[in-house]
């Protein structure tokens, strides 16, 4: 019974790889809990705006804490066939020319061990939608996590 359980997690695993790269996202490490900052060009004020629509393109999801002044946000999404939901933290630091924007994504339900891609697909998708609203800083860029 293990094997199978086995093999149906291997087969999974793989199938949501080849799923995150067909959307163009480096899958890297599969684990629920994701973290990733990238430094962009802007103020605190329009780095906010941009952080905040590209939030909200994700899917099932509720935006709860929207504050402008300290950079922050917190959002959750709903439940899929994937995973249970995940919380959503974005923080913003700097105020120009350049601005560090730090995302991170945890399941919702705390004995969540897998989750098919969701929390990288979740931060790949606000990245790739951040970075097309703002430019990314360079050269010095500071940027940490995987490269998409």
């Amino acid at each position: 019974m293990g094997s199978l359980f086995g093999g149906a997690m291997a087969w999974t695993a793989s199938r949501s790889a080849r799923r995150l790269k067909a959307q163009g996202i480096d899958p890297g490490n599969m684990e629920p809990d994701q973290d990733r900052s990238v430094e962009v060009v802007g103020t605190l004020a329009t780095v906010h705006e941009a952080s905040r629509r590209a939030l909200l393109t994700l899917n099932k999801l509720k935006l709860l804490k929207d504050d402008s002044l300290t950079g922050q946000l917190d959002a959750r999404t709903g439940g899929s066939w994937r995973s249970f939901g995940e919380n959503i933290t974005v923080r913003i630091t700097g105020d120009g020319p350049n601005a560090t924007v730090h995302i991170s994504t945890r399941p919702r339900l705390s004995t969540t061990t897998t989750d098919g891609g969701k929390g990288v697909e979740n931060v790949g998708l606000f990245v790739r939608s951040l970075l097309s609203q703002v430019p990314q800083a360079a050269p010095n860029n500071r940027s940490s996590g995987r490269a998409e």
